[in-house]
């Protein structure tokens, strides 16, 4: 068991060496989400455990390094670096009941069944891909010029309306 980086301030230092973006004590809120929406993966627990079990001994011989990491360990890796920069979370069917998922994935509220079809178990571990909503995403930064739709002073379309005159 990886203790020393376990919970969220660990998986913010092992977000920030992946991402290569200082990731401080601001995104604990974000990044403790982040991570316990990935954690919903069976998979993804078990590939963390291995990817965090590499990183403490990567860093203990100062080799530390997030190339080593991702070729050891793809999958967790990848999905950690979606969801920073993409807002992006693999889920299935049934994740869309999860009052965590239904908060931070508001486009994941409603099945995609018809109303009173009873689904089987089949479609529900069909894989499907979570939108976080969150300001924060990495792309943001990334992107110097432009921000998120929600953060630019008004309305989608506010700047299409010529300024009232007096």
């Amino acid at each position: 068991m990886a203790a020393k980086h376990q919970g969220v301030e660990g998986f913010l230092t092992l977000s920030s060496m992946l991402t290569g973006v200082k990731l401080d004590l601001s995104y604990i809120q974000i990044g403790q989400d982040i991570l316990q929406l990935l954690k919903l993966d069976y998979q993804f627990n078990l590939q963390y455990e291995s990817l965090l079990l590499s990183y403490e001994k990567l860093t203990e011989s100062n080799q530390v390094n997030a190339q080593s990491l991702a070729e050891i360990h793809s999958s967790p890796v990848k999905k950690i670096l979606k969801a920073w920069y993409l807002s992006q979370v693999s889920l299935t069917e049934k994740d869309r009941f999860n009052p965590l998922v239904q908060r931070l994935c508001p486009n994941l509220r409603e099945p995609l069944t018809d109303e009173g079809s009873r689904q089987d178990d089949a479609s529900m571990q069909q894989r499907i891909i979570g939108q976080i909503n969150y300001d924060e995403a990495l792309t943001w930064q990334a992107c110097h010029f432009t921000k998120p739709a929600a953060t630019c002073g008004g309305p989608f379309g506010y700047w299409s309306f010529a300024p009232q005159t007096a």
